[in-house]
């Protein structure tokens, strides 16, 4: 029998300044502590003007990496097929240790709280990579 967290794991969703938790996920219930040991950090970010269509988010996963996402989850190929949105997926597939190459390329995007990186580097050290 298995011990331990699911295979899949939700995120620890956590709230700083100049950071939104996702209404959707507020209502999930994902806003607590998780019950095992190495929860990831998550954070969403306010949107730059004429960026508001995009959902930016940043984190540590104790797996490995620091990761990026900037995705348009609204966007419809049928109705707007000329209005494509950018996609930003970094620590997806490759390892970031250092937060400030996910901060960049979300930064064209998004509003970056001065203390995001010192926060995640406390992630970081919070929940080291799994060995």
């Amino acid at each position: 029998m298995r011990t331990g967290p699911p295979a899949f794991a939700p995120a620890l969703i956590s709230r700083r300044r100049g950071m939104t938790r996702p209404a959707h996920l507020m209502s999930a219930g994902l806003g607590r502590t998780l019950p095992w040991k190495e929860p990831m950090s998550i954070y969403t970010l306010t949107p730059k003007p004429g960026f508001e269509r995009y959902t930016i988010q940043v984190g540590w996963n104790p797996h490995r990496t620091f990761f990026a996402t900037v995705v348009d989850f609204a966007w419809d190929p049928v109705t707007d097929p000329d209005n494509k949105p950018d996609t930003v997926r970094v620590g997806l597939v490759e390892t970031i240790l250092d937060p400030a190459e996910v901060l960049l390329a979300v930064e064209p995007y998004a509003v970056i709280p001065g203390d995001l990186a010192a926060t995640l580097r406390a992630d970081q050290a919070a929940h080291p990579v799994r060995r």
